[in-house]
């Protein structure tokens, strides 16, 4: 069964009662190749076969596969896509736009599937909401073929999340290989809290659309409008994944429906919305398109009235002159024609549109079948216009040419009043109008005389100038007879000359292809990719903190030859004018080296430039923002300290100025015994370097020291690094269990703020209380340690050629972390 393909037709139509009537036509096995073609054969045979005549079927509705798109473009019906297709498109757009996202659904998919085929930790889940009081409800796997899976999956996730923590942590439940698996960092759990509304938003609108006894079509552009108009908003309080969400949605949903086009005003969607009660004011859209949709139904009631209006005469036997005569009365007969001159007849079409529009939760069937008689013109709307204009013109349809919505006719084929332009500029033809100026309409019954259409080609009479022997070239005289000239041959030497202006736009191209544009703009397009790329939050960050070093980064010199003049004359020396690279990229190059990881091999190839080029731009931009950045004053005063200090600090440990860490950085193993001995680290089991981080209570990395060998204890980086002569009388600091650092602080009057060890049976009730305190502020560092190991240079062994300027990239990713703003505390 899962290897057969079946088509099937399913019929919408609204019965005289305006009740809104189903019927599956057809489910038929389609063993053909799923072509345009073969599925058009398909579709067209069904519809002869049911239907008749293919001018009854007003619109095919379908998803977005190319083929079936491709199978219903130039047939008699109108091809609508799938709105609630198309919205699961647009937002599959945002998805992938938040490359985040993507390692987001695949963590909540593990989480979700781990208890899906742990009987154990289901019920251990059932336990926990038991205790923490939360629904019980069962989490949700994703699907891709199944819309809004995703958001059901983050929702549920967010209502549990507490309940599945606790089960995660549970190790008599969850291995501690599974636990650290499974776990969800921090960041992901916030886009999901943030993004979930937004899904719930879009979600609503998909099921809203998709009832089966429910009027849809008139309501794809007020909800698509109102999405992007009202909800679809980017804002600078929301993060940078949740902005770059929004606008791919908001510009997948612009690209796919276009609602800013004048061209979608004869839309068969926009045509229903100005038929639905609720939405005829068009409130949801420009003004030109209002008028181009509204201007499109007037033709269309204008063609029906005129039908029915026809039709009437022919039936009504009171609509002939002596029936008009009975009908006039007496006051009528003696005011004669004068008020008949000054009366204004308002239209139909008019009068629904100046009625204020339904409430948006009522029915508009209902409404129809309550002002059918009132309106009896519009509620049968037909395409009149298409058919007169079709025999107009005399084209048959066939496999190179079918008339579809997109056929349009030139206005040169019309009477010179039937084109005209509205106050907003749009080209409109009057209602009534039909082309009619084409070759074979323009010809006369009868023919002139050769010497008489021979002198009206040239001028003078032919006659005359064949008696005086003067030669006439009529060849030349007569022009090609022809509509229009796109489908004449062009003029000898044209295509010489076109080819030739090719050539020189061609040259122009590869002219301006050699000037230089800097790489950062062709990689770093929005605030995700400057994130990634840069590790700075945004655009705005990043261009606020180039500003800062252009002038100063425009006189660098490399640091080669730095070493080849000495220090003394580097202060004198002017910079090199041979720069290979814009400094903006230099910059991004030192960027891409560091914050994603690429090798110096891979970066000269990306930049055309050699391996030793890159190295020497490192190590040149590693030691300019060393310089300065270590000219910033990143350690805080105290009372800076307490002005930005956090509630919870200020409940618990209102003395923290600072927390300490000490990170290791796996290095590449020396081959001397000596230098291995001093690298080794016990705690890592392999070489290291070795440095402390201090972190003030707000989030901010206020203290780097350099690196050490990873063999180096905590107590001795901490002296050797100049952090104790930082400290006040009365500052308290942070740390974990293993800096035994207190006689250090007490030289300074300093006092050591660390879990309490267990020296009885149990804590106390207050030392539990102090240990779960400290420990949970004291992950603040461990958090901005990895921030600034996200720098994805340290994610790889270092390698020792790196050992002259790894002191200072270290620094530099160190500080250029406070770039991305302050570390809140969960």
């Amino acid at each position: 069964m899962n290897t057969l393909s079946y088509i099937t037709a399913t019929c919408y139509h609204i019965d005289e009662k305006w009740d809104i009537k189903s019927h599956v036509l057809t489910t038929e096995k389609m063993e053909e190749r799923h072509t345009a073609e073969n599925l058009r054969t398909a579709l067209t045979t069904i519809i002869a076969e049911w239907v008749g005549d293919s001018s009854k079927v007003s619109a095919v509705v379908h998803d977005n596969a190319a083929n079936i798109v491709k199978a219903n473009d130039g047939c008699d019906w109108e091809s609508v896509n799938c709105f609630a297709h198309t919205l699961q498109l647009a937002i599959n757009d945002g998805f992938k736009a938040v490359t985040s996202l993507e390692r987001i659904i695949g963590a909540a998919s593990k989480i979700v599937a781990h208890f899906h085929h742990s009987t154990p930790a289901t019920h251990c889940l059932h336990a926990k909401q038991e205790q923490m009081t939360l629904p019980k409800h069962s989490l949700i796997q994703c699907c891709k073929t199944r819309w809004n899976s995703t958001y059901q999956m983050f929702a549920r996730l967010v209502e549990q999340r507490w309940a599945v923590s606790a089960v995660l942590s549970d190790r008599t439940v969850t291995k501690p290989s599974d636990a650290r698996n499974l776990k969800l960092r921090d960041e992901y759990w916030r886009t999901m809290e943030e993004i979930t509304p937004v899904l719930k938003l879009l979600e609503v609108a998909t099921t809203a659309t998709c009832g089966e006894r429910a009027v849809s079509l008139s309501v794809v552009y007020p909800v698509v409008c109102g999405l992007m108009n009202e909800h679809l908003r980017p804002s600078e309080e929301n993060s940078i994944s949740f902005n770059t969400f929004v606008n791919a949605v908001r510009k997948s949903l612009e690209d796919r429906f276009k609602p800013s086009d004048r061209e979608t005003g004869a839309h068969p969607a926009l045509v229903t919305s100005v038929l639905d009660p609720r939405h005829k004011k068009l409130k949801f859209v420009a003004r030109d398109i209002r008028d181009a949709t509204r201007s499109h139904v007037e033709d269309l009631y204008q063609q029906e009235k005129t039908r029915t209006d026809r039709s009437t005469v022919q039936d009504d036997p009171e609509n002939t002159e002596v029936g008009k005569r009975k009908r006039e009365s007496a006051m009528s007969f003696l005011l004669g024609s004068t008020y008949d001159e000054d009366t204004t007849e308002r239209s139909e079409l008019e009068t629904y549109l100046m009625q204020p529009a339904a409430h948006f939760d009522s029915d508009p069937l209902l409404w129809w079948k309550a002002h059918e008689e009132e309106y009896p013109v519009l509620a049968r709307l037909d395409e009149g216009r298409k058919k007169m204009w079709v025999q107009a013109v005399r084209r048959e349809e066939g496999p190179l040419f079918k008339v579809t919505k997109c056929t349009y006719i030139c206005s040169a084929h019309f009477e010179e009043g039937d084109v005209f332009l509205t106050p907003g500029g749009l080209k409109h033809v009057r209602k009534d109008a039909v082309p009619c100026h084409f070759a074979w309409a323009n010809r006369s019954s009868r023919r002139k005389s050769p010497y008489a259409r021979a002198t009206e080609r040239l001028g003078s009479d032919v006659r005359e100038i064949a008696e005086n022997g003067e030669e006439v070239e009529l060849a030349a005289a007569v022009p090609a007879v022809s509509d229009h000239d796109y489908d004449a041959r062009p003029p000898a030497g044209a295509m010489d000359a076109a080819l030739r202006r090719i050539e020189e736009l061609e040259a122009a191209v590869r002219r301006l292809s050699l000037v230089q544009q800097p790489q950062l703009r062709r990689f770093c397009v929005s605030d995700e990719y400057f994130r990634y790329y840069t590790r700075f939050p945004s655009e705005r960050i990043f261009s606020l903190f180039w500003q800062a070093i252009e002038p100063s980064a425009s006189s660098l010199v490399y640091w080669s030859k730095a070493q080849r003049m000495g220090v003394e004359a580097v202060s004198e020396a002017t910079p090199s004018p041979q720069r290979k690279l814009p400094v903006i990229d230099e910059y991004f190059m030192y960027s891409l080296r560091t914050a994603v990881g690429l090798k110096e091999k891979v970066l000269a190839d990306m930049f055309g430039v050699s391996v030793s080029t890159v190295s020497r731009v490192i190590i040149t931009w590693a030691n300019y923002l060393y310089l300065i950045l270590g000219s910033m004053p990143i350690w805080i005063t105290r009372d800076q300290v307490r002005r930005w200090m956090p509630p919870k600090f200020k409940v618990y440990c209102p003395h923290v100025r600072v927390i300490v860490y000490c990170t290791d950085l796996r290095c590449e193993t020396p081959t001397a015994l000596t230098l291995h001995s001093e690298t080794y680290s016990t705690y890592k089991s392999h070489t290291t370097f070795k440095g402390l981080v201090g972190v003030s209570p707000s989030g901010a990395v206020t203290f780097v020291s350099k690196l050490y060998t990873g063999a180096i204890s905590d107590n001795e980086i901490t002296k050797q690094s100049g952090f104790i002569g930082l400290l006040a009388q009365g500052d308290g600091v942070m740390a974990d269990k293993g800096f035994l650092i207190e006689p250090l602080l007490e030289t300074v009057g300093a006092s050591l703020i660390i879990p309490p060890f267990k020296h009885r049976a149990q804590f106390s009730r207050e030392e539990t209380e102090r240990t779960q305190a400290i420990a949970r502020l004291r992950i603040l560092v461990e958090r901005v340690i990895r921030r600034i190991k996200e720098y994805q240079i340290f994610d790889s062994t270092l390698p020792l050629t790196l050992s002259g300027s790894i002191n200072q990239i270290w620094t530099n990713c160190c500080v250029l972390v406070n770039f991305q703003g302050p570390m809140e505390l969960g």
